[in-house]
């Protein structure tokens, strides 16, 4: 399969698409749902609600769960643990994982692993990440008769990929209509709900294990 023949789920109310259909019935949940169809989900503790049960449980272990009952994944080889799998999974990829010695030809460098590139057929472009290589392939390669333009609704701007027309509306067009993700603790406020995320967990999670 060529790697523009992806089948992407495309949002029928803005730009967003996704390869997998629940990312974008979790994205259209989130973004698009009116608050009178939307199934909330109550926390027990406040008055905080959710539309996506995750977003529940993560306000909850942020706020109002005790540290004796957090349900902790724990490190075997060092004193770590991480209230998310995926956090306990990256720790000891990047701290523990068998690493094998990597040594350059031409040079003294090593290195403790080795990158797999994905390399462009049509030019010296090489990337890291599989979808990085996608991004440029249809920025830099698809014939403009092929590509399916994300035009702004405010100024003549046009863009290949939908993420660089919400760039340029974040840039240029910002007003009072952005949805911000506030946070409870603080004055700290986010455009995206993944940097409150990390708000949350870096700041006011510690302070609470510190207490």
């Amino acid at each position: 399969m060529h790697h523009l023949d992806i089948k992407w789920y495309e949002c029928n109310q803005c730009p967003y698409k996704a390869k997998q259909k629940i990312t974008l019935k979790n994205h259209i949940s989130a973004h698009h749902l009116k608050a009178e169809d939307a199934k909330w989900y109550e926390c027990k503790h406040c008055p905080y609600k959710a539309k996506q049960m995750v977003n529940l449980k993560t306000h909850i272990n942020a706020l109002h769960l005790d540290e004796a009952n957090i349900p902790w994944y724990e490190c075997q080889k060092c004193p770590y643990k991480a209230r998310d799998k995926r956090n306990l999974k990256r720790h000891v990829s990047s701290r523990h994982f068998d690493k094998q010695s990597y040594e350059c030809e031409k040079c003294p460098f090593k290195a403790s692993t080795s990158v797999k590139w994905h390399e462009c057929l049509k030019c010296p472009y090489k990337a890291t990440r599989l979808s990085h290589l996608k991004r440029h392939e249809i920025a830099r390669h698809l014939d403009e008769r092929d590509v399916k333009w994300y035009e702004c609704k405010k100024c003549p701007f046009k863009a290949k990929l939908g993420h660089y027309l919400k760039r340029h509306g974040i840039r240029l067009h910002l007003d009072e209509e952005v949805r911000w993700y506030e946070c409870e603790e603080c004055p700290y406020k986010a455009k995206k709900k993944w940097n409150l995320k990390m708000h949350m967990n870096s700041r006011h999670f510690s302070e609470k294990l510190n207490k």
